[in-house]
């Protein structure tokens, strides 16, 4: 079992059998096999979303740490690069509120 796979199971499980891959672990959970032990904090958990939450926990983790060791040498199917979109046009006012400031200076604040 790798560093990030350790993580994930750690962060929501309090105990699973020893020598149990990443794999056997989430099907394990899923299945909601009595051998992998719930944290306390998660018993409440469906069984299927917990299997997923650890699983995508993985992934984040092992992609974060990635980026902080190697941002250079990652490879491209490992961390994908996050490109923020650009608005095509500047943010407008909606139509069918009016502009308000005209009012807004009128009004004064009285104590």
């Amino acid at each position: 079992m790798q560093k990030s796979e350790f993580f994930a199971c750690s962060l929501y499980l309090a105990d699973w059998p020893d020598g149990c891959s990443f794999h056997d672990v989430l099907v394990g959970v899923e299945d909601g096999s009595p051998d992998f032990v719930k944290d306390i904090s998660y018993r409440s958990w469906d069984d299927g979303a917990l299997a997923l939450e650890i699983e995508y926990t993985e992934k984040k983790f092992r992609r974060a740490v990635a980026d902080l060791l190697n941002p250079e040498k990652t490879p491209a199917d490992e961390l994908e690069l996050y490109k923020p979109r650009k608005p095509a046009q500047p943010p407008q006012l909606n139509q069918y509120f009016q502009d308000v400031s005209a009012q807004l200076s009128a009004l004064t604040i009285r104590k």
